[in-house]
């Protein structure tokens, strides 16, 4: 309030020109004239009246504008004002302290060049809508409301300005209100915007309800301080949105966008743009609905970065920073939608959609473009977890998709992107168009953690697919690209989630994992599936689905120009037995089948194993519960299985294998043994499993399930080395069939071709080689029964030639311990260096025998070939004379027929073939004797060799040989000399 103060006549007109000081600060300025400005304080208020007045709109202009904390400056303006545009033009910022108001409805915008800061109780109480800006002035068509050349108000009438004019460097908005809970905050379908240089919320709030909040800075927005900018949607206001524009964006100290729905209508949602954003220290952008309404979207465009990191300022790690979109509720979540030039995971921070538990809304999508990149790396040692983008259900509803694009992402550490489902809702899919993809290495604080391209599901809902468009795959080191279904469910709900898995009953909900995996589809240029880490050695690098529950596992594809798997990597899909954190089997785990593999690949090479758990290389489908395994189809043009790697489809218990098909243009190399003495394998199986299997997924001792089929297509097949091809079952199943269609075959240094059976049958082989089919050096074909009752198997082989060599000891086997041996059917056009035997020797054998039953058959048809096919076979009988000769000889009785030399008559395929040699005449015969009358000169010699016609021996012994000299050019042919050479 001001005080009473006597001044004398002289002082008058100084006065009466002079504001009077005002609680609030609020001093006029004279550049509108007899239109300024009038502040007149009141109890704890400066009421402000006057301005100048255009239409609706009314200019005010200060030369100081500040309210005191507890103090009020309120406008007051005509009833007809929509918009009331003030300005400072003095030097100093504008520090509201205390209440900024309007009476009315009027909109307000406060312009201050040097700067604009709310204090902590700074409060908003106005009915219209309320921007702050250090801009320099408001551009009203060709006219301005300036700071910096202060002049009337503009003559034209004008709602709105067009445009806000900045000078070179605009002033600072700070906000530090957290009055009432809410801060600063407008009415209902109203704005507050912030448009200036550096905005600043430190520990300040911005809170509306069904209204717009738009920070626009040409510099940066910063949020420290657990500052907070929310819209809450109630009334469905479709104009409702968070917009944030700037160039370095970072919202740090637990500070967070929030757009809440609880309307029937569209969320608002949250937009930035600007150069790059960055979440620290559980900073947050966060989209809710909780009812009918669908939440409102999360979109960023960044020319720079996204960052998202549990890094604080001061470089402790500390609480999870995040983008979500989520649904409560029925409605559905927003999308999230974040464009940049690269994003950065840091420690466990995440980008997720989802649902809460016991929603019937379904999921929003997340869709990611980078420019250069996607990068997840280190581990929290808060949480000691990773970070992730993923979507998932917890209810009914449906989960969303994620669509990635960026020409690289490396997760390492435990980072991962997944799609998961818990209850009843169906996953989405996992779509990545990138150039290069590496995900490396485990979890360091919990190694059953792995970096990953993931998609689970836990309920009875359908699992989320898997696609992956990339130049280059990179999983190494432990890490996956994986869909799954498991059993214990509410195991783990209890362990992650805010839901008590003792209340699931309650909801009515099916139990887990009735849900099928969803499939995983792979395209590349090149894929390189290696290893594993040493701290989590049963978790191999892999692509795959499983299957622990009731479900089915998914099928997985796999195109590429270059497909390789080192050191333990496996590609395939299975079903296992699912356990519980007490070391049980769940109940409902290990009745799903495995899923199919299909691999389109130019070159693929599986080698190697893992070194600490001797797991091979794997490629193939594989039954380790009470499902079947799916069946394996590989096309390629190389398949190479080198250093104890396997292509495998098969059962370890109850279940049934798979067949397994190799379509391989140019050849199939199986070769060598590992370090621990396993070999390279092709094998359509039902094994016994390892000890560490059995603990691991509780797998009998030996399978009851059946050995598939196994069939292989190629121009060459090498077993070489050790290298096994076999259809085999190590229980009291049949060792299936094995097919192999080839133009060669080579076994050498002990390569095994084999059907066998431990308790069942001997499995059957038909092996159809066109041209050669080669045993070397202790190599072997097989189709055996070694237990006590089953028969050897059948061998059908057919071959152009059958090449061994004896003392070799390789071996053609159809034999059997305590049944009957086997049937061997060999169809050869040469058979060479093995013969058939009663039982094996030491040399090179064909046998089908029994140690107790009886011995089995062999039959050996030499096939009939014919070594030119296509000629004309020629008449056996004698020619006669008479036909050659011709019909003008019949009448003349001085007929001969003389034969010449072989001619064309072919040689005797009985004697020695000797090559013709002719001799040229190298005699000089530049010197011949001349003619002087033509008639009587003799016909030119030719200079071309002539043929020798005898020989005789010269005075020293040696032989010569002798021409017929020239001759005259004879007579037309008759009857009595023609000669014929029947050629």
């Amino acid at each position: 309030m001001k005080t009473a103060v006597q001044i004398t006549a002289p002082f008058l007109l100084i006065a009466l020109a002079t504001p009077c000081p005002s609680v609030a600060q609020v001093i006029p300025d004279s550049s509108l004239g007899a239109e300024r400005s009038i502040v007149t304080p009141q109890a704890a208020q400066d009421l402000i009246t006057g301005g100048a007045i255009r239409g609706n709109s009314l200019f005010h202009s200060f030369q100081a504008f500040n309210v005191n904390p507890g103090e009020t400056a309120r406008f007051s303006p005509p009833s007809t004002t929509t918009n009331i545009f003030s300005r400072v033009t003095g030097n100093n910022i504008s520090n509201i302290q205390g209440t900024l108001g309007v009476i009315g409805n009027a909109n307000l915008f406060l312009l201050n060049p040097n700067g604009i800061s709310f204090g902590p109780n700074a409060q908003l109480d106005l009915s219209g809508s309320f921007t702050a800006t250090t801009a320099s002035s408001f551009q009203f068509g060709p006219e301005t409301f300036s700071t910096i050349t202060p002049q009337s108000a503009p003559l034209l009438t004008i709602s709105a300005p067009v445009r806000f004019n900045f000078g070179n460097n605009p002033g600072t908005i700070i906000n530090r209100s957290t009055a009432d809970g809410t801060g600063l905050t407008v009415k209902p379908f109203r704005s507050i915007a912030f448009l200036g240089g550096d905005i600043h919320l430190a520990g300040g709030q911005i809170i509306v309800s069904d209204a717009q909040i738009r920070l626009s800075s040409l510099g940066n927005i910063v949020l420290t301080d657990q500052s907070i900018v929310a819209t809450n949607t109630v009334l469905g206001n479709p104009n409702s949105e968070i917009r944030l524009v700037g160039q370095a964006i970072t919202l740090d100290g637990q500070s967070s966008l929030r757009s809440n729905n609880s309307s029937t209508n569209l969320g608002a949602n949250i937009t930035i743009e600007g150069q790059t954003l960055k979440l620290m220290d559980g900073s947050n952008i966060a989209s809710a609905t909780n009812s009918l309404g669908q939440g409102g979207n999360v979109t960023t465009t960044l020319s720079g970065n996204l960052t998202i990191t549990s890094l604080a300022q001061n470089s402790q790690v500390s609480s999870s920073s995040f983008i979500l979109a989520e649904t409560s509720g029925p409605g559905i979540a927003g999308n999230v939608d974040l464009s940049a030039r690269q994003l950065w995971l840091e420690y466990d921070s995440y980008i997720s959609n989802k649902s809460r538990a016991f929603s019937t809304g379904n999921v929003g999508d997340i869709t990611i473009n980078a420019s250069e990149s996607i990068i997840g790396q280190f581990v929290s040692p808060r949480t000691r977890l990773g970070g992730f983008i993923g979507v998932e259900t917890l209810g009914s509803g449906d989960s969303g998709t994620i669509k990635l694009t960026v020409p690289s992402i490396a997760l390492k550490n435990h980072h991962v992107i997944f799609d998961n489902t818990w209850f009843t809702g169906n996953g989405g899919n996992i779509i990545i168009e990138a150039n290069s993809i590496l995900l490396d290495g485990v979890n360091p604080f919990i190694p059953d953690f792995s970096s990953s391209i993931l998609s689970v599901a836990y309920g009875s809902g359908q699992g989320a697919n898997i696609q992956v468009n990339a130049q280059n795959i990179t999983v190494q080191n432990g890490a996956s690209i994986i869909t799954a279904v498991l059993a214990n469910r509410d195991e783990i709900i209890s362990r992650v989630s805010d839901v008590n898995s003792g209340l699931l009953p309650l909801f009515d909900l099916p139990e887990s994992g009735f849900g099928n995996a969803g499939n995983v589809n792979i395209m590349a240029d090149t894929i390189l599936v290696d290893g594993f880490d040493p701290t989590a050695a049963s978790r191999p690098s892999q692509i795959s689905s499983i299957s622990l529950g009731t479900g089915d596992a998914g099928n997985v594809g796999v195109r590429a120009r270059e497909l390789t798997l080192l050191q333990g990597g496996a590609v395939g899909s299975s079903s296992l037995f699912s356990f519980s954190a007490f070391g049980l089997p769940v109940a409902t785990s290990g009745l799903g089948n495995g899923g199919s593999l299909t691999v389109n690949a130019d070159t693929i090479t599986v080698t190697g194993v893992n070194a600490l758990t001797e797991l091979p290389s794997f490629l193939g489908t594989q039954a380790g519960s009470l499902g079947n395994a799916g069946d394996t189809q590989i096309n390629t043009r190389r398949l190479n299985i080198r250093d104890g790697g396997t292509v495998l489809s098969g059962t370890f218990t109850s279940g049934n294998g798979g067949t397994l098909t190799i379509d391989a243009q140019e050849s199939v190399i199986v070769d060598g043994i590992n370090a621990n003495g396993q070999p390279s394998t092709i094998a359509a199986f039902a094994s016994a499993p390892s000890e560490l299997l059995q603990l691991a997924f509780f797998l009998p001792e030996a399978p009851k399930g059946n050995t598939g089929q196994l069939i292989i297509n190629s121009d060459r097949l090498t077993l070489s080395n050790g290298g096994t091809l076999s259809a085999a079952h190590q229980g009291t199943g049949n060792a299936g069939a094995l097919q192999v269609n080839v133009n060669q075959l080579r076994l050498s240094q002990g390569g095994q071709l084999s059907a066998t059976s431990l308790l069942g049958q001997g499995g059957n082989v038909d092996l159809q080689v066109r041209d050669v089919l080669t045993l070397r050096q202790g190599s072997r074909i097989t189709a055996a029964a070694f237990g006590p009752q089953g028969n050897g198997g059948n061998l059908a082989i057919t071959a152009g030639i059958v090449l061994a060599l004896p003392r070799e000891n390789s071996d053609i086997i159809a034999n059997a311990v305590g049944g009957n041996g086997g049937n061997i059917n060999l169809r050869t056009g040469t058979l060479l260096g093995i013969d058939v035997q009663p039982q094996l020797t030491s040399q090179s054998d064909i046998t089908a025998s029994s140690q107790i039953g009886l011995a089995g058959t062999v039959k050996i048809d030499f096939l009939n070939t014919e070594p030119n096919p296509g000629l004309t076979i020629l008449s056996i009988s004698p020619l006669s004379p008479n036909d050659r000769i011709s019909i003008v000889c019949n009448s003349l009785a001085a007929s001969r027929f003389i034969l010449s030399g072989r001619g064309g008559i072919p040689l005797d395929p009985r004697q020695q073939i000797t090559s013709t040699t002719v001799l040229q005449d190298w005699r000089n015969r530049s010197h011949r004797p001349t003619q002087s009358s033509p008639q009587a000169q003799s016909p030119p010699i030719s200079s071309a060799p002539i043929e020798a016609q005898s020989w005789h021996k010269n005075a020293q012994g040696q032989i010569e040989l002798i021409a017929a000299p020239p001759i005259a050019i004879p007579a037309p042919p008759t009857c009595s000399n023609l000669s014929i050479n029947p050629s």
